[in-house]
């Protein structure tokens, strides 16, 4: 789980997928539950509390990839 070592506030689906919408959120959402069930750590974390979908068109990969630059001085 790339989420576990970032340590992100969320985990926001975009593009293709997200066009899936609810179903592909419930599910996700219904898988990491199940996954923290047997684990009080990952139980504690509330990873599937920080799962959203972007709304359809947002280009999140260009935000994203935007935010991981480094900084350089010009």
């Amino acid at each position: 789980m790339l989420v576990l070592t970032t340590d992100v506030r969320r985990v926001v689906l975009g593009g293709g997928v997200a066009a899936l919408g609810a179903p592909l959120l419930d599910a996700l959402t219904q898988v990491l539950q199940d996954q923290a069930s047997g684990s009080a750590f990952l139980r504690s974390l509330r990873i599937a509390d920080r799962v959203r979908l972007a709304p359809a068109g947002l280009p999140v990969g260009a935000f994203g990839a935007g935010l991981l630059a480094p900084e350089e001085e010009v």
